[in-house]
């Protein structure tokens, strides 16, 4: 039987092996971005906020020592040196032509999401960043706006694209309808027990059939990925509840997986 080609994404907030050396990048790095794009992937995802001054950088709260969303920009530039702002990342989105990125929005503010609107804009990345931010606003499991950013963001210029993260996917299809989403993807966070546990009781229960909302949000034309696989149990997982691809934590085992794939 011919298997589905599915995407792999490389997701941003994890250490990422640099080919070749054994070594690792710091997540949501440049180089750790070009670790990941080396490795062949079809996207990778960012963690977008704010610095003090309100320049938009490439930062994951709560996930270092430091909190670069309390410093102004000079300031992250000599004590955090390997922080990027956005207009870095987007130089080497334009420099790597075949490579999208999901923006995932760690700030709802309308100042960040014009900022991010204007620089597809001025780079012509409309199909290239793409707008990212979950169903609900839960802190603790790392997410920091909800869905109707991307509502705002289609609102302001309906060229962006969007993708919408569902932590409890039990309408994926109305919620994609709702958030006006091109992408939804769903799954669990290996950080978060109480993602976990949610997906969990829910889904591996029996208690519902995760292939079926897959295939009622792909009928609706929305792409669905399934993440954040971070084994090759999980990303079987999501391969046989028929998603179109994968965010992952080690791009490596899933591009191997996807090379022996049946043509």
């Amino acid at each position: 039987m011919t298997e589905k080609r599915f995407q792999v994404w490389s997701h941003g907030s994890v250490p990422i092996p640099i080919p070749g050396t054994g070594q690792l990048c710091r997540p949501n790095t440049l180089a750790a971005f070009e670790a990941a794009i080396a490795t062949g992937v079809d996207g990778i995802e960012a963690d977008v906020c704010c610095s003090l001054d309100r320049k938009p950088i490439i930062y994951h709260p709560a996930l270092s020592g430091y909190d670069p969303r309390q410093m102004l920009w000079e300031e992250i530039r000599s004590s955090c040196p390997w922080v990027p702002s956005l207009g870095e990342l987007a130089t080497l989105l334009i420099e790597h032509p075949q490579i999208r990125c999901f923006l995932d929005m760690k700030d709802g503010a309308h100042d960040l999401l014009s900022a991010i609107i204007r620089m597809i804009e001025d780079h012509g990345l409309y199909s290239r960043f793409i707008i990212t931010a979950p169903r609900a606003r839960i802190p603790l499991m790392g997410q920091y706006t909800d869905w109707r950013v991307l509502d705002r963001a289609k609102s302001t210029v309906a060229r962006v694209r969007t993708h919408v993260i569902d932590t409890l996917p039990l309408n994926m299809a109305g919620l994609a309808k709702k958030a006006r989403a091109n992408i939804i993807s769903f799954g669990w966070f290996d950080d978060s027990v109480l993602s976990k546990l949610l997906f969990n009781a829910i889904f591996r229960t029996g208690l519902r059939k995760i292939r079926d909302e897959v295939v009622r949000a792909q009928e609706t034309g929305v792409s669905v990925l399934g993440g954040i696989v971070s084994s090759r149990e999980a990303l079987e997982y999501f391969l046989e509840a028929g998603v179109d691809g994968v965010v992952v934590e080690d791009p490596a085992m899933a591009l191997s997986f996807r090379a022996n794939q049946k043509p």
